[in-house]
């Protein structure tokens, strides 16, 4: 919206156009030679005052006036729009960043599940290994114990650890008093049984795991 006012331009203006009015008519009136109506020079003054007058009141037309109170309000809502943009974009950041951090949790609580479920599938992976190692074992044992000579054979057992057959296993019982000291203590480890005592308690302790009876006939 334009806004009028009478400044101190115009009045000057005003001021200076007077003051040739008056020189041109004092210079016609000196002329003799001149004829004719001659201009009212306080007439002329008179008008142009009035104009200036009314000029200055042009701002207090209605129109123009709701016009500048129009360009105000429109200023002030878009400050206030500015400020509540603003607003708005601090607290999408504030839930941005609270979802990131909510997301960096789940993502944390997933990888902990998903170690304790491979935690979890290697005990039972163990476990299943055990359990037909041990079922194995059991039927072995059964197996040995009606062995009535030491030139029988053995059915050999497995390790609950791999679920396969021991290195150095006796093929006989009559095997077993032979054996390196070594590789006695590895077959009772293997069996998960202690490899404290002296050779005869080893001895007995893998007779009695292997499943036969405590003195066999000899050959």
């Amino acid at each position: 919206m334009v806004k009028l006012h009478a400044t101190h331009s115009f009045k000057s203006k005003q001021n200076t156009t007077l003051n040739t009015l008056t020189t041109i008519t004092t210079t016609i009136m000196a002329d003799p030679i001149i004829i004719g109506p001659q201009p009212d020079t306080d007439l002329m003054v008179q008008y142009l005052h009035g104009f200036t007058e009314e000029f200055t009141k042009l701002p207090n037309v209605p129109a123009l006036a709701e016009g500048n109170a129009i360009q105000q309000l429109t200023t002030q809502m878009n400050a206030q729009f500015a400020q509540v943009n603003a607003q708005f974009a601090q607290v999408n950041a504030q839930m941005n960043a609270q979802f990131a951090q909510i997301n960096a949790q789940f993502a944390q609580v997933n990888a902990q599940f998903a170690q304790r479920f491979d935690q979890l599938d290697n005990k039972i992976d163990t476990l299943a290994t055990r359990v037909a190692a041990n079922d194995h074992n059991a039927s072995a044992r059964v197996q040995n114990s009606y062995l009535t000579r030491s030139s029988d054979r053995l059915t050999p057992l497995i390790s609950p650890l791999t679920n396969t057959l021991i290195e150095w296993f006796p093929t006989k019982s009559g095997d077993i008093p032979n054996m390196e000291d070594q590789r006695l203590d590895t077959v009772l480890q293997e069996l998960g049984l202690p490899t404290n005592g002296g050779r005869e308690a080893k001895e007995k302790r893998l007779r009695q795991s292997i499943g036969l009876r405590p003195r066999p006939t000899a050959a």
